[in-house]
């Protein structure tokens, strides 16, 4: 039995889990399609990649209703989009 934080409705948190499922395998798709075009190196960790970018995506959703700067968060995506030009570094194309 899978455990949760809270005893939320089924009809709340399967859409809301269902759409975050999407968006991961949104996210796969696009890393996946970056490996056969060879703009990421075969050996790049799919699942812990796109697990990195989806953990930052959510947490950037909060901020902006935390109303953090847009600066700061505009910023924030540029740091975590050098992980991505940092592993495109290393192809050779």
């Amino acid at each position: 039995m899978k455990k949760t934080c809270s005893a939320q409705p089924t009809a709340v948190s399967a859409p809301l889990a269902e759409a975050r499922a999407r968006n991961r395998a949104g996210i796969i798709a696009c890393i996946e399609r970056a490996i056969a075009q060879g703009e990421l190196p075969v050996t790049t960790d799919t699942k812990a990649l796109a697990a990195m970018f989806d953990s930052f995506l959510l947490g950037l959703t909060a901020l902006a209703r935390d109303e953090i700067p847009h600066a700061v968060m505009d910023a924030s995506v540029t740091q975590v989009m050098a992980v991505w030009d940092a592993l495109s570094a290393t192809t050779a194309r």
